[in-house]
């Protein structure tokens, strides 16, 4: 069905936005992306965010263990598990950051978040091209 509105010969962007931190590691969410890539046509772009216990280590194990009695358990994954669900894109500037951070054209500490606390966000986001 997809394919008769999408033309996949044509470059999309995918949001993959606060997704595949409800994907659990046994479903593999690194091949599914990666079978998404290939789906994709050059110039694609994806947006990921994803749910991370970097930012605060203690308040996130209590978060986790909450989820583990939800209907859909989240995997708060490290930076380097969440970088590597976006192998084999080119990353766009800046990276895969803090997601308040993501803002290529502006400054993030400039007051237009108002008082940014990376241990209060515990989500990272990023673009990726495919080229």
């Amino acid at each position: 069905q997809v394919r008769a509105v999408l033309d996949f010969d044509l470059p999309v962007a995918v949001l993959l936005v606060a997704v595949l931190h409800f994907v659990r590691d046994e479903e593999a969410p690194a091949a599914l992306v990666a079978e998404l890539r290939d789906a994709l046509a050059p110039g694609s772009h994806v947006v990921l965010s994803h749910v991370s216990g970097d930012f605060d280590p203690e308040r996130a194990r209590t978060a986790a263990q909450v989820y583990t009695r939800a209907t859909a358990p989240a995997v708060l994954r490290p930076w380097h598990e969440i970088r590597a669900l976006l192998d084999g894109f080119e990353l766009v500037p800046p990276g895969l950051v803090a997601l308040p951070r993501w803002d290529p054209d502006g400054d993030p500490d400039d007051g237009s978040f108002g008082a940014f606390d990376e241990r209060l966000v515990w989500l990272y986001g990023g673009v990726g091209c495919k080229r």
